[in-house]
């Protein structure tokens, strides 16, 4: 049980942002709003009689149970300690386990969302966004009169050397046909 509630609080204070630098009144005010964060601060508050505070258990795991209601892994993790403990609330050791697990279900699932949207973000940053080129393209196949546009790598490649270059234009331009090879005939001399 030990080492679980220890891996989880080392998770959650890596994973979750924490408000620094505000009082008990600043949290108040922040979590009478919902902000989940400050509800869990203004928990600990209460807990440890830090803030400006006087130390309230039972107050402490209100604000915990507000903030865990809303999937707030760090409050689940406070709560489990609390069961664990007996601060605020009976000691239950599988009620302690259960928000423990719930917290450590939260974490992982917060650190994998955030893992995808580092991903996605760093797919849009390189210009690989597949959904606004699929778009492009479904809006050029609709849109016939549509001007193309050329990839940069196209026009890369237009520029590396003069010789592709008169290549290239032959095959977008066509040359005008010219009239068959014919030799003109010397005029007969009359002597």
């Amino acid at each position: 049980m030990r080492t679980l509630t220890t891996l989880v609080a080392m998770a959650l204070m890596t994973a979750l942002p924490v408000i620094a630098g505000n009082s008990a009144e600043d949290y108040l005010r922040k979590a009478a709003r919902g902000d989940a964060n400050a509800q869990v601060e203004l928990g600990l508050c209460y807990k440890d009689g830090n803030g400006g505070v006087l130390k309230n258990p039972k107050e402490a795991v209100h604000w915990f149970l507000t903030a865990a209601a809303q999937g707030n892994a760090r409050a689940q993790q406070c709560l489990g300690e609390c069961y664990e403990k007996g601060i605020g609330v009976k000691k239950n050791e599988s009620e302690a386990a259960r928000w423990y697990k719930l917290a450590a279900e939260n974490t992982a699932r917060q650190q994998q969302k955030s893992a995808e949207d580092r991903q996605r973000n760093d797919e849009y940053e390189r210009g690989n966004d597949n959904g606004r080129q699929e778009n492009q393209r479904k809006n050029d196949k609709k849109r016939p009169d549509a001007k193309k546009k050329s990839s940069k790598r196209k026009d890369k490649k237009n520029q590396s050397s003069p010789a592709k270059k008169n290549q290239i234009k032959k095959v977008e331009k066509p040359e005008a046909p010219t009239e068959p090879d014919v030799k003109p005939q010397a005029a007969p001399r009359n002597f």
